[in-house]
């Protein structure tokens, strides 16, 4: 059974009902042994807070660094105040043992201020923190959620490419430094449309359609 690390788009704090559907999707799959999942909250409007304040007040990067991923907590705290009967907060994915039934919802800052390998910079979102989690967790593939079906070209979806073609073709959907921690640590990366929670299975399934998957 694979371990995925699925990132809950910020875009959903505004969608409670997709967010529902999307959670019992992944508590469906996780509880069915079909597949090990853990969860990253997304930055969501609290990030964007971070980001709007410094450029008022002018606080320095490694401040906005670690107040953004605090953040990332924030909207996790949300998340599980909504589902507690869904997921279950966590500083380390061995923390989930015992947990039942609950799937974990990763906070991060323990980990990453353990570690601090990323550099602070707006260009490192929650997407590359999600591939650098997964790595440091040894999980096998990241799961980004966004409100699109993946990587988009000419009106088309590319339902597969290389880290070193998403780097070229320079795509918008992820943050810039994605492609680069993917090839890193050698970790596969599925970008995937949340308003289609069904395409999961066909992820865990290995049938490439619906979604894009970026190839390290």
């Amino acid at each position: 059974m694979k371990r995925y690390l699925l990132k809950i788009s910020g875009h959903l704090i505004y969608r409670i009902d997709a967010l529902r559907q999307l959670l019992l999707e992944i508590h469906r799959l996780h509880v069915g042994n079909l597949g090990y999942f853990v969860l990253l909250p997304g930055g969501s409007v609290f990030a964007d807070s971070v980001l709007n304040y410094q450029r008022a007040i002018h606080y320095s990067d490694d401040a906005a660094h670690w107040m953004a991923i605090k953040a990332m907590e924030v909207y996790g705290a949300f998340i599980s105040s909504q589902f507690g009967d869904l997921v279950i907060e966590v500083e380390d994915v061995n923390d989930a043992i015992g947990s039942g039934n609950r799937v974990p919802l990763l906070m991060p800052y323990r980990l990453l201020r353990r570690f601090d390998e990323l550099p602070h910079s707006w260009d490192v979102s929650s997407d590359s923190i999600a591939v650098y989690a997964a790595y440091k967790f040894n999980l096998d593939i990241v799961i980004l959620t966004k409100p699109v079906d993946g990587v988009i070209l000419n009106g088309q979806l590319i339902r597969e490419l290389t880290s070193t073609e998403a780097m070229n073709m320079r795509i918008q959907v992820v943050d810039k430094y994605v492609p680069i921690l993917a090839r890193m640590y050698r970790v596969p990366v599925v970008i995937f449309n949340f308003n289609k929670p069904q395409v999961l299975l066909k992820i865990i399934n290995g049938i490439k359609e619906g979604y894009t998957v970026m190839i390290p």
